[in-house]
C-alpha cells in the first residue's frame, strides 16, 4: 500500500463533519470564515476540525514510515540495486 492509499484511508475514516472542512479549506481553499457560514459552525469549530484532521493524517503517515513491508521492500530493493552493480 503506497503512503497516498494510508492518507487517502485516514482522510476517509474521519468524521464526515471533520472530513467536510478539510476538504472545504484545503482542496477548494475556503476562508475559515466561509467553511463556517457554509457549514453552520463556529469559526473555532473549523479550527478545531481542521486540526483533527491534519493529526489523523499526520498519524496515518506515521503509520505508513514505520510499516514492516515498507521497510522489507527498501531493503530488498537495496539488496537488489547492490548485487546488481556488483
Amino acid at each position: 500500500m503506497s503512503e497516498i492509499e494510508y492518507i487517502e484511508r485516514a482522510v476517509a475514516r474521519l468524521p464526515f463533519l471533520t472530513r467536510q472542512v478539510f476538504y472545504l479549506c484545503r482542496l477548494e481553499d475556503q476562508s475559515f470564515e466561509n467553511i463556517s457560514d457554509r457549514l453552520s459552525i463556529a469559526i473555532q469549530e473549523v479550527e478545531c476540525r481542521l486540526a483533527s484532521a491534519l493529526i489523523c493524517i499526520r498519524r496515518a503517515r506515521v503509520r505508513y514510515d514505520r510499516s514492516p513491508l515498507r521497510f522489507f521492500r527498501r531493503n530488498r530493493r537495496e539488496s537488489i540495486q547492490s548485487h546488481s552493480s556488483t
